[in-house]
């Protein structure tokens, strides 16, 4: 069988009786071919950190000081433990430097807690 006539993953995807066609060797390394895609994604998925959900429009915003106020927290210990939990799901996102904190997070944290 020449390479031309080898079907895609693709293809195989769409038309599961493509593979029935093959022979054994060919579909051995159609195999490992998938299974190296699918690393390679399970690496790029792992990689990347999921997105904070996003703020509904009647949620407000706070700093710092507001935030490690209602936690009973120093403003200095938010700020240090704002990438681990349960922290890290207060942090919204702003693209200043200074992190912001929803109150409806933190509000459902302390009730939840």
């Amino acid at each position: 069988m020449n390479v031309a006539s080898i079907p895609t993953l693709d293809q195989i995807a769409e038309h599961p009786e493509l593979a029935m066609q093959l022979p054994a060797p060919t579909l051995r390394l159609l195999m490992v071919n998938a299974l190296k895609v699918q690393s390679v994604c399970m690496i790029a998925l792992i990689g990347q950190p999921e997105p904070p959900p996003p703020v509904p429009a009647e949620d407000r915003l706070l700093s710092s000081k507001e935030a490690a106020e209602l936690l009973g927290l120093s403003p200095l210990t938010l700020l240090r433990g704002r990438t681990r939990a349960p922290y890290r799901d207060f942090v919204v996102q702003t693209g200043t430097r200074s992190p912001r904190f929803s109150l409806q997070r933190i509000r459902r944290y302390i009730i939840e807690a």
